[in-house]
């Protein structure tokens, strides 16, 4: 019977693989004007960012790089996001998902970060390095901060790294819209490759039912003597 309520318990509690949550135009490849720049340092728009929302206009858009390795490209792609155009000013993109949290789910959202070697430390003015840091989060649509994770501005210069965070929802959360914020608080952040994945994970308290349930069957499974 031990050998039964292990062998059941170890199945119940397996790895489920992660489902992948939509979120659109999620590399930042879609079409869209790109009204500024030139062949050599790329070309850039403002406030259209498509599936993404702007909070503070001119201060969010599309970068393509051009002939110099200002930001070389990430797994192929040929555009990201940057956000922020004056030290000080915090910018951000956000976009409402259809996932609703649900329970027995954990979320893991990943975004790559990006510095742009033609602003090796913030701006022509001096602004140091720190002062283009920001964050990135997940929220509900209605504001409430589910996760969040800030980073600084110590980046690799002309090259990504990955940030990560992740949530798990306790009962007040169930039900919440799901939306995801990137946000700069100085001067020219890239982003790229987000993805947002949901996994199931066992309810505490199924162990319990589970096992109690497993220990007490044999009483209603053997016969009454005679």
């Amino acid at each position: 019977m031990r050998t039964l309520l292990l062998l059941v318990l170890s199945l119940f509690s397996a790895a489920v693989p992660a489902a992948m949550v939509t979120v659109t135009n999620a590399d930042f490849e879609a079409t869209t004007p790109l009204p500024f720049g030139q062949p050599v340092i790329g070309f850039w728009g403002w406030d259209n960012v498509p599936g993404w929302r702007s909070t503070v206009a001119r201060n969010a858009g599309i970068w393509r790089q051009g002939t110099a390795p200002t930001l070389a490209p990430l797994d192929g792609s040929t555009q990201t996001a940057w956000l922020g155009i004056a030290a000080g000013t915090v910018a951000a993109i956000e976009q409402d998902l259809a996932e609703v949290v649900r329970a027995g789910t954990r979320y893991e959202l990943s975004v790559s970060i990006g510095d742009r070697s033609d602003t090796p430390l913030g701006s022509p003015d001096g602004t140091p390095a720190n002062a283009r840091g920001g964050s990135v989060s997940l929220l509900s649509v209605t504001g409430d901060v589910l996760a969040t994770e800030v980073f600084d501005g110590d980046f690799v210069q002309n090259g990504w790294r990955e940030l990560r965070l992740g949530f798990t929802p306790d009962a007040a959360d169930l039900g919440k819209q799901l939306r995801i914020r990137l946000q700069s608080a100085g001067i020219q952040v890239n982003f790229d490759n987000v993805s947002l994945s949901a996994t199931s994970v066992p309810v505490p308290g199924a162990f319990v039912l589970l096992a109690g349930a497993l220990v007490a069957a044999p009483r209603f499974w053997r016969r009454p003597r005679r």
